[in-house]
């Protein structure tokens, strides 16, 4: 984790799929990086992370083939608004739980959102 000028920097260890600060996430427009060792996209969790955390302005991935992806908070983000999306969309496309399923949520709410979210896939 990086404070919001990238000078300090902490780090912090979790297992594949968690990843727990407890209470020392501290600062604002802090950058947050981790690791994703299968070079998926954003899990569930990951969005529920960045959403929840007003100290979080941007969320890394790191993936083990070089790639580089990352959401960002503008500075008209709205919480509310991202949740709102977030809520609909899962309705709509998560029926049964699969994989496939979470990932076209993930893929169309971070390309649809009207919540101030910037995203990068590391296509760009």
């Amino acid at each position: 984790m990086l404070d919001g000028e990238l000078k300090n920097r902490k780090e912090f260890k979790g297992a594949a799929d968690e990843l727990d600060f407890g209470s020392l996430l501290y600062g604002k427009d802090l950058c947050v990086m981790h690791n994703h060792p299968k070079n998926s996209s954003y899990s569930i969790s990951d969005l529920i992370f960045f959403r929840e955390n007003e100290n979080i302005k941007t969320l890394t991935i790191l993936k083990n083939n070089g790639s580089i992806e990352y959401i960002t908070k503008k500075t008209d983000f709205d919480s509310d608004v991202f949740k709102l999306e977030y809520d609909r969309l899962y309705r709509k496309i998560v029926r049964t739980g699969l994989k496939a399923e979470k990932d076209k949520f993930v893929y169309t709410l971070l390309n649809k959102s009207k919540s101030g979210v910037i995203w990068n896939d590391g296509s760009k």
